[in-house]
């Protein structure tokens, strides 16, 4: 048919064709092709070029006929959509391939070519749905539903705080080495305090024996080996308390040290105490402001 109607045009007077002729014949030859690749809306639309009253009558004639025989053969399909609840919704977006082919559902048919079609159906608060359809040719009113589902909100899980890190560990460590030197303080105490007892013991017994009593020989009697004893345990005691003081100190220097130098949050870094270890003969602690 196709052939048949461009020779008899260009048989009936092919030079005395002007553009808008040339247009025509060429019209009716792209509207058949459309049309046989199921692009109908692109067949009606050169079908509508070429049934004009401009072109040659016998392509005219063809073109009015086979726009006619298209309509009966375009396809109507009739969209409609559901909410989660079961309500129709009409506020719908339907795309094809990004080409918008409804934004509002309201029971119409909407013409569409045939073939296989992948329809992109969009609503607020809904998942988007994806239906594959094919159209038949001259099928009319072809119902087409979708039912959508509310988006599911992914919460992304909180991320655990992080606990500050050695908060435990430097507590831990600060009680330590705290008990440590409070203990070493104190034993330096008590050793001073009994350094001090075997001096009045020493003292004691060497006022009750003449000067130069434990003089060679006389140093076996049992007066000039108590007072030996006595100084004995006194020089040894002295030693004692001395390396406890240093020994307590030392250990409680560290625990200030762990407690204030141990990294924590940086609200805590604002602080800057000024301290000071104190130790005495009979005494330790530390003296500051915080």
């Amino acid at each position: 048919m196709r052939s048949a109607v461009a020779a008899l045009v260009v048989s009936i007077a092919p030079r005395a064709f002007a553009d808008p002729k040339t247009e025509c014949i060429n019209a009716a030859d792209q509207g058949q092709s459309a049309r046989d690749d199921g692009r109908y809306h692109a067949a009606r639309d050169a079908f509508a070029t070429c049934s004009r009253a401009v072109c040659p009558k016998p392509v005219a004639a063809s073109c009015t006929k086979w726009s006619r025989e298209l309509d009966d053969a375009m396809p109507t399909v009739v969209l409609s959509a559901k909410d989660a609840s079961g309500q129709d919704v009409t506020q719908v977006r339907v795309t094809e391939g990004g080409a918008i082919l409804a934004t509002n559902l309201d029971g119409k048919p909407v013409e569409m070519d045939p073939g296989a079609h992948k329809l992109h159906f969009e609503h607020e608060g809904a998942e988007p749905i994806d239906e594959n359809v094919v159209i038949k040719a001259g099928e009319k009113l072809r119902a087409i539903s979708v039912a959508f589902k509310p988006v599911v909100e992914t919460v992304a899980p909180k991320p655990e705080e992080k606990k500050s890190s050695g908060g435990g560990a430097r507590v831990a460590t600060t009680v330590v080495l705290g008990v440590l030197g409070v203990g070493g303080l104190a034993t330096g105490i008590a050793m001073g305090v009994s350094s001090q007892g075997d001096a009045s013991t020493a003292q004691t017994i060497r006022s009750g024996i003449p000067s130069n009593a434990c003089v060679g020989a006389g140093g076996s009697t049992t007066a000039c080996q108590n007072l030996a004893s006595a100084v004995d345990a006194q020089n040894r005691d002295a030693t004692i308390s001395v390396a406890m003081y240093v020994a307590g100190g030392v250990f409680a220097a560290a625990a200030v040290v762990a407690w204030f130098a141990w990294p924590k949050p940086k609200s805590d870094a604002s602080e800057k105490p000024a301290l000071s270890i104190v130790v005495g003969p009979a005494f330790a602690g530390v003296r500051g402001s915080f």
